[in-house]
């Protein structure tokens, strides 16, 4: 996404009859091969805005099976066989990725050629198979997903292709991601959104814009850079649309629907979950494992480590890494789970041992 990634060749914008020709032609390419291995969910195209006149690149949503079917520059060979030309292939803009993480990619950039010269560069974006119709819906119509996605985080809340979720916290340790939704048209209306009208689609960016000012929840604060976060702002920054849209409201003055946003995200939760209900179970259970990984933590705690061996610094730094990987998975089971002196037991038995031959300062 962003036509950027394979610019040393001679990659070109083309209109939107070649954009719709040469994505039919790489997706049926694609699912050929992918109909041979069994695989039945198949590569479809982002959907832009029906009046786009030209497009840097083409996105195209392809689902995992191809990935574990094929390396990037096998997909590359099947294309090149195709058009009887080398096809360069590119992730985050180098031409040979590492093979060590090249399956971990989550988007690969492929050179296709036009019959007028040139290349059209064509984006593969992986997604799981069970988030294809939620990735379709995030991404289409020009990057309206991360407009509506705005309302959302002011709930602590995350929109992204792989569904509605949410980071769960307790105080500053990360606990870890709750999926609260994979229902897209749900999404879309927790948000305030009329569905319908968003399934009818767009014929420009000013209709675009329009629907995501059409919210019951909008309030045009929110999309301004000064209350963005630092991250956010970075990448807004790059993107034409959200900059599109800051200047629609700069001149259109839309006015705020009247929603006061709650003093803290926490205060969303309710609401969140009387929305999604499969979800309360999921963040409970997420939050008791984190309560529980705390209440370990702090019984693993250097002071009482220190106390007992005597160690400092460094070397209880690594007596403590080197006690936990000798007890395993089942340490805190074992040990932590029944207090603290079989803890502080678990530590003397240990000190003897230590240092052993695997375990270095």
């Amino acid at each position: 996404m962003g036509g950027n990634a394979l610019k040393d060749y001679g990659v070109v914008r083309v209109s939107s009859a070649v954009e719709a020709q040469k994505a039919a032609e790489v997706i049926s390419i694609l699912s050929a091969r992918m109909l041979e291995a069994g695989l039945e969910l198949l590569p479809r195209k982002v959907i832009a805005y029906r009046e786009k006149a030209d497009h840097g690149d083409i996105d195209l949503i392809v689902p995992d099976g191809l990935r574990d079917l094929l390396t990037p520059p096998q997909i590359a060979k099947l294309l090149s066989d195709h058009y009887g030309v080398e096809i360069p292939c590119a992730y985050h803009g180098q031409d040979e990725p590492d093979p060590t993480v090249i399956q971990k990619t989550s988007m690969i950039s492929l050179g296709v050629p036009l019959e007028e010269g040139g290349r059209v560069q064509v984006d593969l974006i992986w997604v799981k198979d069970h988030e294809l119709g939620y990735a379709e819906g995030y991404y289409a119509w020009n990057d309206l997903g991360n407009l509506m996605g705005v309302i959302g985080k002011k709930m602590g809340l995350k929109f992204g292709h792989k569904g509605l979720t949410m980071m769960v916290n307790m105080g500053n340790r990360y606990g870890g991601e709750v999926m609260i939704s994979q229902d897209f048209k749900a999404t879309v209306e927790f948000f305030g959104y009329d569905h319908a009208r968003w399934a009818r689609g767009f014929d420009n960016l000013q209709q675009i814009f329009e629907f995501a000012a059409s919210s019951s929840l909008f309030d045009p604060d929110v999309y301004l850079h000064e209350f963005r976060n630092s991250n956010d702002r970075a990448k807004e920054r790059k993107r034409s649309t959200y900059s599109g849209f800051l200047d629609y409201l700069r001149e259109t003055q839309v006015p705020s629907n009247g929603v006061v946003w709650k003093a803290s995200r926490e205060d969303y939760l309710e609401s969140i979950f009387e929305a999604f209900p499969a979800s309360r179970a999921e963040y409970q259970a997420v939050m008791d494992d984190l309560a529980l990984k705390m209440v370990r933590k702090a019984r693993l705690n250097g002071e009482l480590v220190q106390s007992v061996t005597g160690l400092d610094r460094e070397e209880l730094g690594a007596f403590v890494k080197a006690l936990k990987m000798h007890h395993g998975e089942a340490f805190e089971e074992q040990v932590l789970n029944k207090g603290e002196e079989a803890l502080v037991a678990a530590i003397r038995t240990f000190q003897r041992s230590w240092p052993s031959p695997g375990c270095t300062l």
